[in-house]
């Protein structure tokens, strides 16, 4: 899987197919679709873009973090 993601973006897809059908379904037996994958450049992107989903201008955030 990593080389698809490793040639471009073009192969976006391969990556997202081999993540939903070979590692969810046939590994942990968890069923997704390719439309219900997001891939994103890390964690702090992901929550990012969740947090642009779902909130409006105005809206308060109050974000919690553990300091190890």
């Amino acid at each position: 899987m990593l080389g698809a993601f490793q040639d471009g973006i073009s192969n976006i897809f391969f990556l997202i197919y081999g993540f939903c059908y070979l590692f969810l379904a046939e590994e942990n037996g968890i069923s997704y679709k390719p439309d219900q994958i997001l891939v994103s450049n890390g964690a702090k992107q992901s929550i990012y873009q969740a947090i642009l989903a779902v909130c409006s201008p105005g809206d308060e955030v109050k974000l919690l973090f553990q300091n190890n």
